[in-house]
């Protein structure tokens, strides 16, 4: 196998765009990379791609030369540099990168985060419309979309979404948060 067999037979275009970061929208929709548009019209497929808008489709190296703007030639070279695939290797599993540990503890606090703000919107709602409602169920229901909006951007892009926290202080505020929680009692 060569290896532009080796990438097409590991890769699948899904991939590539989340190794890239490139937002995919619902039914595995993105931003065609061949022609200007506002409304995701390329589809992904698992071995192949399809742009409903300009017909243009391709392979996991395609796409790539698409994205970049490189020639196929070096779109492979750069996958098998980015997805540690070799040519003289049998195909196998692709291995996706490490979290690092800072990732994983900011991932875990929103997870947890979101976890209490999901606990208080559901323990904590008012029985009828007269009673006031509690403050963590009102803080909840403010801000349980934002945070799994941010969780969601974790997995697609983990160091934008970690530089917009720290950037807003967000990150310190729920440590902060989390810390209180801790030190409370909660009844489930």
């Amino acid at each position: 196998m060569n290896l532009f067999e080796h990438i097409k037979s590991q890769l699948k275009p899904i991939d590539v765009i989340n190794h890239y970061s490139v937002p995919v929208e619902r039914g595995q929709m993105i931003l065609c990379p061949f022609h200007q548009e506002r409304t995701p019209s390329l589809k992904l497929y698992d071995d192949h791609f399809y742009c409903f808008g300009c017909h243009a489709t391709g392979d996991v190296i395609t796409l790539t030369a698409g994205l970049l703007g490189l020639q196929p030639y070096e779109a492979a070279k750069r996958l098998s540099e980015d997805f540690a695939i070799r040519a003289d290797r049998p195909p196998g599993k692709v291995k996706k990168p490490k979290k690092r540990p800072v990732q994983q503890l900011w991932q875990s606090n929103l997870s947890e985060y979101f976890y209490w703000l999901k606990h208080f919107k559901q323990t904590l709602a008012p029985s009828s419309p007269e009673d006031t409602p509690d403050p963590l169920f009102v803080k909840s229901c403010r801000e349980i979309s934002y945070i799994g909006y941010l969780l969601d951007c974790m997995d697609l892009n983990p160091e934008a979404t970690m530089i917009l926290m720290d950037s807003s202080g967000l990150n310190q505020k729920i440590a902060q948060e989390l810390s209180l929680l801790d030190r409370r009692e909660i009844s489930a």
